[in-house]
C-alpha cells in the first residue's frame, strides 16, 4: 500500500493534515495536485488530491472513502508501566501493527521513567499506525500515579485482565470469559509486592507464559499474539 497519511479533522469534503504531516509530505515532494491516501484513524481509507499545503497545515478534498469494520467482537487494551524508552517503543511500535485498541501507560513504584512525554507516544503511535497500514487509531491513557491506574482498573467490569507472572497459571488453564481483554505489564524490576496484592484484590488474573525469563516487551506482544489468536483477530 503506498503512503498512508494521518488527518486530525475531515468533513464531508475535505481533510486537514498538522504541520507533522506537513513535514512527511515536504520529504516526499508532495505539491498542490498530488493525490494522497489518508486516514482519520476511525477505521476510513481516504483518497484525495492536495489543495493546500502551508508551513503549518495541509488540506486535501476527499475524492473517495472505503469504510473498514472491525469483524471481532472486543478489545485488547496493553496496560505498560513506565519502562526504558528504547524497549517501551518497541513494543509500542508491535503493538500498533498487531492491532491493539487501547494503550495505557502508568507509573509503578519501579518505574524508571520520571516524565513521560505524552506528546511523544501520541507520535509513536501516529507513525506506527501510518506505518502498518492500521486505520484504526488506538486509544491512549496515561496515569501519572499508581493509584489513578488503580482507580480505573476498578471500573473495567467489561474487562478481563490477565498480569504475566511466573507464580501464575499457564494461559491455556485461565478462562477469560469476556470480549475485553486486558494485559498487564510491570517494569523491568517488576511489580512490589504491594502492587501485587493490589492487582490480587481486584480479581486479576496472574499468567505464566513459560520457564524462560521474557523481557518486558516479549511477554507483551507475546500475550498480544495468543489473546488475537483466542479472539479469532488473526
Amino acid at each position: 500500500m503506498p503512503n498512508v497519511f494521518y488527518c486530525y479533522r475531515v468533513n464531508s469534503k475535505e481533510a486537514f493534515f498538522d504541520s507533522h504531516e506537513v513535514q512527511h509530505f515536504k520529504v516526499l515532494r508532495l505539491k498542490k495536485g498530488d493525490e494522497i491516501q489518508f486516514t482519520d484513524g476511525q477505521g476510513n481509507l481516504f483518497r484525495g488530491k492536495i489543495t493546500k499545503i502551508s508551513s503549518d497545515v495541509a488540506i486535501a478534498a476527499i475524492e473517495e472513502v472505503q469504510k473498514k469494520v472491525k469483524d471481532w467482537e472486543g478489545k485488547i487494551i496493553l496496560c505498560i508501566s513506565s519502562s526504558k524508552w528504547q524497549r517501551e517503543r518497541l513494543l509500542i511500535e508491535k503493538a500498533v501493527e498487531l492491532g491493539v485498541d487501547e494503550i495505557v501507560e502508568f507509573k509503578s513504584e519501579n518505574s524508571v521513567v520520571k516524565d513521560r512525554k505524552i506528546e511523544k507516544l501520541k507520535l509513536l503511535i501516529r507513525n506506527s499506525m501510518k506505518q502498518s497500514a492500521n486505520l484504526f487509531k488506538p486509544v491512549l491513557r496515561y496515569f501519572d500515579d499508581f493509584q489513578d491506574f488503580v482507580q480505573w482498573l476498578k471500573v473495567q467490569n467489561e474487562t478481563d485482565f490477565v498480569l504475566f507472572d511466573f507464580s501464575g497459571k499457564k494461559f491455556r488453564d485461565t478462562v477469560i470469559s469476556k470480549d475485553n481483554v486486558g494485559i498487564i505489564i510491570g517494569p523491568e524490576g517488576g511489580f512490589s509486592k504491594g502492587e501485587i496484592d493490589i492487582f490480587d484484590s481486584l480479581g486479576i488474573f496472574r499468567v505464566k507464559l513459560g520457564d524462560r525469563i521474557l523481557r518486558f516487551e516479549t511477554a507483551a506482544l507475546t500475550g498480544i499474539v495468543i489473546i488475537s489468536y483466542i479472539k479469532n483477530r488473526l
